[in-house]
């Protein structure tokens, strides 16, 4: 499966959403059975490096500009966030 991280100020202001990406490479960041959100400051940096960030987990200021400027949008294989 693939998924996307994204936004959607109207709807998680200032949260990334995790999406699964269907198929033909759609996703819905307002679907909840296919989204995850994610708020914690915390979490940033690891999901940030499952898209491809190198940095620590001490850097959460670089983790969430790496997710607004690079990561979002950007279709990925699942880790295991959305395997039960």
């Amino acid at each position: 499966m693939r998924i996307t991280i994204d936004t959607d100020e109207r709807f998680a202001p200032g949260c990334f959403i995790l999406c699964q990406v269907d198929a033909d490479g759609n996703y819905n960041t307002r679907d909840e059975s296919r989204t995850k959100l994610v708020q914690r400051d915390t979490d940033f940096p690891a999901m940030a490096r499952n898209f491809g960030w190198e940095g620590d987990d001490s850097e959460i200021e670089d983790a969430v500009d790496y997710l607004h400027d690079t990561a979002c949008g950007e279709f990925i294989d699942d880790p295991g966030y959305f395997t039960e």
